[in-house]
């Protein structure tokens, strides 16, 4: 895991950004190597500015050095997911922050995608049309009247050069608006069908649990807000005092400390399992505003591979080595 994390996968990023730019196979490879040049240099510094058991006396080859940082790095995006999740859970979870979707909700938006493929569709014509004519145009003017004839044939065709530069900006302005409006429809859909689905059995089981664990989130905000404004370290955690005062009810005998840590793990994960989708979603909104398109391309799954591998390699580290291993 750690190869996949510190070598492997960045390089890869480094040649599909590269490629994605038009830069050919045989260019490529050797320019990723110098995005991976700088991807380790940050990597390893992040080991120097924050406090790492022993940082100096470890070798880069070393695993310890490879964990450290990489544990770094996995807890701040899970820090980040989580924080994610937990503003975003309340909002998911909730039937009360449900949009309220209507079939001619739906008609309206289905209406707008067919005229819009249809401008599009028009539009493309006419590109197709005007190229037509300008490789079917003769090039040798006669010798009568060749000069004049030159003359008006050069302005007319900067100005069909420049129509079809319009028409081409139209009509990628008109497909990313496209794809912004099946967005909004399969979001209509996805919205209909928990609305349906509320008003079933499981459908309420499920906001219930929906309450309980935004109870959680907002328990874990405050405390968070609290502990950064007042700079003290975190008081008891909720999943230990319930797992406590259960036990003293029952009398039962079981290592509260191990299984407060793997709830509460198990509880932050889910956290981020459930906020995965919202932040792509959000992430995908917010690079529309400044490409017209979000292609399809590997980049977005190879960063969120990345993303869970420093997060796993942090969570098992913890969860499965010894304290003076966790130190790192």
């Amino acid at each position: 895991m750690l190869a996949l994390v510190i070598v492997i996968i960045p390089y890869y990023q480094g040649v599909l950004l590269i490629r994605n730019a038009g830069v050919s196979a045989r260019k490529a490879l050797p320019l990723a190597g110098i995005f991976w040049v700088a991807y380790f240099y940050l990597f390893a510094q992040v080991g120097n500015r924050f406090p790492t058991s022993n940082s100096q006396s470890r070798g880069i080859w070393s695993i310890e050095w490879g964990m450290s940082r990489a544990g770094i790095i996995g807890v701040t995006i899970s820090a980040i997911l989580s924080g994610f999740g937990a503003v975003n859970g309340p909002y998911s979870n909730l039937s009360i922050f449900m949009r309220q979707v209507t079939d001619s909700d739906i008609q309206l938006a289905e209406k707008k995608i067919t005229q819009t493929l249809d401008m599009i569709a028009q539009k493309k014509k006419r590109i197709l049309i005007a190229e037509s004519r300008q490789r079917s145009s003769d090039p040798n003017a006669s010798k009568v009247g060749g000069f004049v004839r030159k003359m008006f044939g050069a302005v007319s065709g900067i100005a069909e050069t420049e129509n079809l530069d319009g028409l081409r900006q139209e009509v990628a302005a008109l497909e990313g608006i496209s794809r912004q409006i099946f967005q909004d429809i399969d979001d209509m859909y996805t919205e209909k069908g928990r609305l349906e689905n509320a008003g079933t059995l499981q459908g309420k089981l499920s906001n219930l649990m929906g309450y309980i664990f935004s109870v959680y989130c907002l328990y874990k905000l405050a405390m968070a807000l609290i502990n950064t404004v007042l700079m003290r370290t975190g008081s008891t955690d909720p999943i230990t005092s319930v797992i406590s005062y259960f036990v003293s009810y029952t009398n039962m005998k079981i290592d509260v400390r191990f299984w407060s840590q793997q709830l509460s793990f198990f509880f932050v994960g889910l956290m981020i399992f459930l906020s995965i989708r919202g932040l792509l979603n959000e992430l995908s909104k917010f690079f529309r505003v400044f490409s017209r398109s979000v292609s399809s391309n590997p980049s977005s799954q190879i960063r969120l591979g990345h993303s869970s591998l420093t997060f796993t390699i942090d969570g098992k580290s913890k969860l499965e080595h010894s304290p003076h291993y966790r130190s790192m």
